[in-house]
C-alpha cells in the first residue's frame, strides 16, 4: 500500500487554501480476497462565488477505480466511462454552459485527480469514488484521513465470510465502533461526529491466514447489491494449493 495517504481536498486555482472535506461516508464490501470500497466525500465552499475545482486523493497500491459520481441537484449521478479526449471535451463544454460536470483521470502513481464543477457558493458538493482491491494479506486496511474535524463520518464494512469472524485490530481511534453478524455477513461500522481521521482502520481477516487457507475447502459466497436490486451475485472462493517443487 502507499506509504502515506493525504486527506482528500479540493484545490482552486488562485486560492492559497484548499476547500476541506467536512463529511465522509465509507462503504466497504469484502468477498474472499476482493474488497470494494466506495468513498462519498462532502466539501464546503466557504467563498461567496461558485468554483471550478480539482480533487486529488491517494489510494492503495493495486487499486482500480470502477465508479465515480458527483452531486447534481441534490442527487449523486454516476458517471459513464468514455474515451479520455471525448470526456475532456464534454467537461469543458459543460463548464462553459454552466452545467454540473466532473472528470476523473489517473494523475501519477496511486494518486487520482478529479475535476469538479461547479461547487456552489457558500454551499456543499458531494463526490463519490469507488475502487476495488485484491487483498494480498490477512488484513483489510482502510486509509482514513481528514484535515479538519468532520461534521459526519459514516462507516459500514460488510464481510461475507461463513467460517471465520473478522477481528478489529486497530479501530483508528473511533470509540464505540459497532460489530454485528447477520446471516453469513459480518458488519463493522458506525456513525461519528466531530472526529479527525488520522490513521488507518485495520480489520484482520482470519480466513486469509496461511493456516486457514491450508485447511480451507471451496465455498460459494452469495451477495446482493442495493444498486442492482433484482440481481444476485455468486463468488466461488477456492485457494489453489501449489505443490512443493
Amino acid at each position: 500500500m502507499a506509504s502515506k495517504f493525504m486527506p482528500p481536498q479540493l484545490t482552486v486555482g488562485g486560492e492559497p487554501e484548499p476547500i476541506k472535506m467536512i463529511g465522509l461516508s465509507v462503504e466497504v464490501r469484502v468477498a474472499g480476497m476482493l474488497a470494494e470500497l466506495t468513498w462519498t466525500m462532502t466539501f464546503k465552499n466557504p467563498h461567496a462565488r461558485q468554483l471550478e475545482t480539482e480533487l486529488e486523493f491517494s489510494m492503495p497500491d493495486g487499486a482500480v477505480v470502477f465508479g465515480y459520481g458527483i452531486e447534481m441537484n441534490g442527487t449523486i449521478v454516476d458517471a459513464v466511462p468514455v474515451e479520455k479526449e471525448t470526456a475532456r471535451i464534454a467537461f469543458e463544454e459543460a463548464v462553459r454552459s454552466g452545467r454540473d460536470a466532473g472528470l476523473v483521470e489517473q494523475a501519477k502513481g496511486n494518486v487520482f485527480k478529479t475535476r469538479v464543477y461547479p461547487v456552489p457558493a457558500s454551499s456543499t458538493k458531494r463526490v463519490k469514488v469507488s475502487y476495488e482491491l485484491q487483498l494480498d494479506s490477512p488484513s483489510l486496511v482502510i486509509p482514513l484521513a481528514s484535515a479538519v474535524p468532520l461534521d459526519n463520518f459514516d462507516l459500514r464494512v460488510e464481510i461475507a465470510e461463513s467460517r471465520f469472524a473478522p477481528v478489529l485490530r486497530d479501530d483508528a481511534g473511533l470509540a464505540g465502533i459497532g460489530f454485528k453478524r447477520s446471516a453469513d455477513v459480518n458488519v463493522i461500522g458506525g456513525s461519528f461526529h466531530g472526529v479527525i481521521l488520522s490513521k488507518p482502520l485495520v480489520i484482520g481477516l482470519p480466513a486469509l491466514e496461511p493456516e486457514a487457507i491450508a485447511k480451507s475447502e471451496p465455498e460459494v459466497l452469495v451477495s446482493t447489491d442495493p444498486t442492482f436490486q433484482d440481481e444476485i451475485f455468486f463468488m466461488v472462493n477456492d485457494f489453489v494449493k501449489v505443490p512443493d517443487s
